[in-house]
């Protein structure tokens, strides 16, 4: 598989699905993604409550982690 970029809502559409279906690796197969990628979203999830990125420039950063 190539190494791809996907964006917060697909990653956020994955995540959801894989919690309806329960079943993770099933998930990742149905889109061709590797299960250890779905396995991190769904562990990044869990752990932040978000499968979003935190911006790369170091200002906004610290403005999102006040917030």
């Amino acid at each position: 598989m190539a190494n791809r970029k996907y964006s917060d809502e697909t990653k956020e559409q994955i995540v959801k699905e894989c919690r309806e279906i329960g079943n993770t690796a099933l998930v990742a197969r149905r889109h061709n993604i590797s299960k250890h990628t779905v396995y991190s979203w769904v562990k990044k999830a869990k752990e932040t409550g978000s499968v979003r990125s935190l911006p790369k420039d170091e200002k906004k950063k610290m403005k999102e982690i006040e917030n």
